[in-house]
C-alpha cells in the first residue's frame, strides 16, 4: 500500500465531497436533526418536580437541589415515593439505600431505585433521567459508580430492568444514523460519480492498487463519519459515562459502515443505482438500533442480531450509560472486528474486480 497515493486520493475525495450539494446536506442531515431535537425539547426550561426517600441524607439529592430547576419532595417511605410518581405529582422519584454514599466511594456500584412517570411529556422524561444520570456521575471520577434501576410506572412489564432515558436512546440512534448515512450514502457516491467521469479508470492504470483506492476512500468516510458523531455526542452530552470505549465503539462501526459503502460503489455503476438501494441499507442498519427505545418481539430481535450495527448500538449504549459488562463488551468488539475485515476484503475484490472489466 502507498502511503503517498493514499493520502492524495484521500485529499481530493474530501474536496470533492464539500463541492456536492447532495453529499454536503447528507452530512449535515444528522446534526440538523439534532438540534431541532434539542429546539423541540428544551430541557433546560422545564422545572422538575422529584419525590425522594433518603433516610442516609446522600450527598446526591444535595446535588440537585442546588439545581435551580428542580423542586424537591421529600418522601416518608420508598412506597410514598412509587405513588407520588404514579400519581402524577411528581415527573420521577429516587429510592437512595441509606449506604448509597459509602457504597459509591467504595466502589461497590449500588443499586439506585428511579421512578419515572411514564405518562408526563417527553421533555420532561428525558430532562429527569438526563439530571439523574448527570448528578450520578457527579459524586465521584470513577468507573460505574453506581447502577440506576428504571422502573416506567405506567409500563409494569419494564420494572426493575436498567433502561436508557429517551434522550439517550435518541442519541444512539442520531449515531447510528450519521454513520451509516456517511458510509451507506456518502462513500458510494464518491465512488461511482468517479466511474461515470471515467477518472477511476485512471486510477485503475495508475500506481494505486486495489486497497490504495479502498483506503483512500475509508478514510474520508471516517473522517466526516467521525467528524458527524463528535459533534452529536457534544450536542446531545454523549461525553458521559465510559467515553473512551464510546469513541472505540464509534470508529469500529464507522470502518464497518464505511466498508459497507464502498462495496456497494463497487458493485453499482451509477449515481441513480446508488440513490436508489443506499436508503434500504441506511435503513436496514439503523433498524437494530430502534431496540434502544423500543421493545421488540424476541423473534426479531434474533433476527436483528445478524446486523453488525446490532452490536454498534449495544456497544455505544453500555458506554454511554456507564453499564458495560466486559466480557459481552468484548465479544461485541470481537464481532466488530470480524465483520471489518470481512467487509474489508470483499469491498477490495470489488475495486479489483473493476481493473478487469
Amino acid at each position: 500500500m502507498n502511503r503517498h497515493v493514499v493520502l492524495a486520493i484521500a485529499r481530493k475525495d474530501l474536496v470533492d465531497a464539500i463541492k456536492n450539494s447532495y453529499i454536503l446536506i447528507a452530512i449535515i442531515l444528522p446534526v440538523g436533526l439534532s438540534i431541532l431535537f434539542k429546539l423541540i425539547f428544551p430541557a433546560g426550561d422545564l422545572t422538575l418536580s422529584v419525590s425522594v426517600y433518603d433516610p442516609g441524607d446522600s450527598q446526591l439529592v444535595a446535588q440537585m437541589e442546588n439545581q435551580s430547576n428542580v423542586h424537591i419532595i421529600k418522601a416518608v417511605s420508598p412506597d410514598q415515593v412509587r405513588q407520588m410518581t404514579d400519581e402524577r405529582e411528581t415527573i420521577g422519584g429516587l429510592v437512595i439505600p441509606a449506604d448509597f454514599d459509602r457504597g459509591v466511594a467504595a466502589g461497590d456500584q449500588p443499586d439506585l431505585q428511579v421512578y419515572v412517570n411514564d405518562r408526563a411529556g417527553i421533555g420532561e422524561q428525558i430532562a429527569f433521567q438526563s439530571l439523574i444520570q448527570e448528578k450520578v456521575w457527579e459524586l465521584v471520577g470513577q468507573e460505574v459508580p453506581a447502577r440506576l434501576i428504571v422502573t416506567r410506572l405506567s409500563n409494569p412489564t419494564e420494572e426493575n430492568s436498567p433502561g436508557l432515558d429517551p434522550g439517550s436512546a435518541f442519541l444512539v440512534m442520531l449515531l447510528v444514523m450519521a454513520l451509516a448515512i456517511v458510509g451507506t450514502f456518502v462513500v458510494p457516491m464518491l465512488l461511482v460519480e468517479e466511474k461515470e467521469k471515467k477518472t477511476l479508470l485512471a486510477l485503475q492504470v495508475s500506481p494505486a492498487g486495489a486497497s490504495d483506492v479502498v483506503a483512500a476512500k475509508s478514510l474520508v468516510g471516517l473522517f466526516y463519519a467521525l467528524l458527524m458523531a463528535l459533534i452529536i455526542l457534544t450536542l446531545n452530552q454523549g461525553w458521559q459515562g465510559q467515553w473512551p470505549l464510546t469513541l472505540l465503539a464509534l470508529v469500529l462501526g464507522a470502518l464497518l459502515v464505511v466498508l459497507i459503502g464502498l462495496l456497494m460503489g463497487s458493485l453499482f455503476n451509477t449515481v441513480n443505482e446508488i440513490n436508489t438501494w443506499s436508503s434500504v441499507v441506511i435503513l436496514a442498519l439503523m433498524v437494530p438500533s430502534w431496540t434502544t427505545m423500543l421493545q421488540m418481539p424476541d423473534k426479531v430481535e434474533t433476527f436483528l442480531r445478524l446486523l453488525p450495527t446490532y452490536y454498534l448500538g449495544q456497544l455505544v449504549t453500555a458506554s454511554t450509560t456507564g453499564q458495560v459488562v466486559w466480557s459481552e463488551f468484548g465479544l461485541q468488539i470481537s464481532i466488530m472486528v470480524v465483520c471489518i475485515v470481512a467487509v474489508f476484503g470483499a469491498a477490495v475484490w470489488g475495486i479489483q474486480r473493476e481493473r478487469v472489466r
